[in-house]
C-alpha cells in the first residue's frame, strides 16, 4: 500500500489503523519510508533491507543498490502473494 498526502491530513493515523486491523489477518510487516527527500527515501530503503537481512544489503553507503534490492524483493513478494496492483494507493486529503 502506498499512502501519500500533505502534512497534517492524518496519514500516520490511517496507516496505524490499517496496520492494527490487518495484523490479525496475516499482515507480517509494515515499513515506513520517509519521503521528504530522495536521500531519505534511499536511506529508508537501506534500513529496510538491513532489517530484512536481504542478501547483498549493505548497511552504510550503498543506498541505490539497496533500493534495487528492496524493489526486487517487493516484486517477488508481490508475485508470490498475487497482490492486486494499483488498488492499494490511498491519498489522504484534509477535510474542509
Amino acid at each position: 500500500m502506498l499512502l501519500y498526502g500533505t502534512g497534517g491530513v492524518g496519514k500516520t493515523q490511517l496507516a496505524l489503523s490499517y496496520a492494527y486491523e490487518r495484523r490479525n489477518q496475516g499482515l507480517q510487516a509494515v515499513f515506513w519510508i520517509n519521503s521528504e527527500t530522495q536521500d531519505e527515501v534511499l536511506q529508508s530503503c537501506t534500513k529496510i533491507c538491513v532489517k530484512l537481512e536481504l542478501q547483498g544489503a549493505v548497511k552504510d553507503g550503498q543506498h541505490e543498490a539497496n533500493q534495487k534490492l528492496l524493489v526486487d524483493w517487493l516484486r517477488e513478494i508481490g508475485k508470490s502473494t498475487q497482490m492486486q496492483r494499483g488498488s492499494n494507493v490511498i491519498r489522504a486529503e484534509q477535510e474542509h
